[in-house]
């Protein structure tokens, strides 16, 4: 600025914008994010390449109206850009409005801050990339608790719909209960580790937490899944039992199906059970149980029928009969079960009569039938009489 009378030069006054030591470097951190870093200012284009050059801008917009900064980042949003805006003045909050996020200069003007999205409070441009890596590790935080929230999903609720039953791996509803309020431990604690977040640090133990967490629930859904089936092992004697209710299968000196002294021994039938393979099926909450077998115990008895076992055939206990023509699913010997526990049709080709044993309650089949069946393997040991179940 030159101050002077008609004839003379008077006085000549400099100013000059100084550029604070913080903003270079902040520049420099954005560039090696991959960001491109833009200047756009009203002054002359001579000064506003001096500015550019000592911070390290290259790509400057100069000699810009206060009404055309938005317009300025509408062009820049038009390539395919997105931009953050960086103002501090009542000019500036146009663009900051315009841009897709506006950052605000804690010292800068009332309407400015109130039209950006952050406000960046001690007024250092490196808070700026602190904001941008803070919303990137929020973001990450937020992807890690949408993963942990469907794996859980994906991992549990087929379990607790035994649809591994096969395998061995169920999850009974209280422990798939547990089991799910832990993975919600999981999300919360993996959100509370952003509070290690530092500016220019790595943040270790919330990258490293969440591998460990997913290897941790991992485990306890499958130690779940273990005691699950551990608890479906019981044991009882002359008799069955599952999930802590008895089925009565065995009695001293007579049936429950007529009273008639008992023609097979229970330590007989025990050891025919455990000798030959076996599943669990359920019809409902009711269990039902299959054995293959591919030679026949003499002393059991038929009260109906023919003991013969081609494939799809079915030999039943005089219990489970019972109780399936109760249900009506057939009358006699010879008719056809249709969508038997896996099986298209099944055919009934004996009914026993009474042993009072755990042999009243059991399906006859085949080998090749048995491993068509839709259900579990089910262990049978028979020591001393005391006939043990377990899935």
């Amino acid at each position: 600025m030159i101050i002077a009378s008609k004839e003379k030069v008077l006085g000549i006054v400099a100013v000059a914008d100084t550029v604070k030591e913080t903003s270079k470097e902040a520049v420099e951190a954005l560039k090696k994010r991959k960001i491109d870093v833009w200047m756009i200012t009203g002054d002359n284009e001579r000064t506003a390449r001096a500015i550019a050059s000592q911070v390290g801008i290259t790509n400057v917009l100069a000699e810009v109206l206060p009404e055309n900064k938005a317009a300025e980042v509408k062009k820049l949003q038009e390539l395919g850009k997105k931009v953050a805006m960086v103002g501090d003045g009542i000019n500036d909050a146009p663009a900051l409005a315009q841009a897709d996020i506006g950052i605000a200069m804690g010292s800068g003007t009332d309407v400015a801050m109130e039209t950006g999205g952050i406000v960046i409070i001690k007024n250092d441009l490196r808070d700026v990339v602190t904001a941008f890596d803070l919303s990137k590790e929020t973001m990450q935080k937020i992807k890690q608790n949408m993963f942990f929230a469907l794996f859980y999903n994906i991992i549990g609720i087929p379990i607790a719909a035994r649809v591994f039953m096969g395998i061995g791996l169920v999850l009974k509803p209280e422990l798939a209960g547990l089991a799910m309020a832990l993975s919600s431990v999981s999300v919360v604690a993996n959100s509370l580790l952003i509070k290690y977040f530092r500016p220019g640090r790595r943040n270790y133990v919330s990258m490293v937490a969440p591998v460990v967490m997913t290897a941790i629930f991992l485990f306890v859904f499958f130690e779940f899944g273990r005691i699950s089936s551990s608890m479906g092992e019981v044991s009882t004697r002359g008799g069955s039992a599952f999930g802590g209710k008895k089925v009565e299968a065995s009695t001293r000196g007579g049936s429950a199906s007529g009273g008639k002294t008992e023609m097979v021994t229970s330590q007989a039938a025990g050891s025919f059970a455990a000798s030959n393979p076996n599943k669990i099926a359920f019809s409902g909450n009711t269990p039902k149980y299959f054995m293959g077998i591919s030679s026949w115990l003499s002393e059991v008895p038929v009260a109906q029928g023919k003991l013969e076992l081609a494939d799809a055939d079915v030999i039943i206990g005089i219990k489970e009969a019972q109780k399936m023509r109760e249900e009506k699913l057939f009358n006699k010997a010879g008719d056809i079960i249709p969508d038997f526990f896996g099986l298209p049709q099944a055919r009934v080709t004996a009914v026993l009569a009474p042993t009072g044993t755990i042999l009243d309650e059991y399906h006859f089949v085949n080998q090749n039938t048995l491993n068509q069946i839709a259900g579990r393997p089910l262990t049978v040991r028979n020591e001393d009489g005391k006939i043990t179940f377990s899935l």
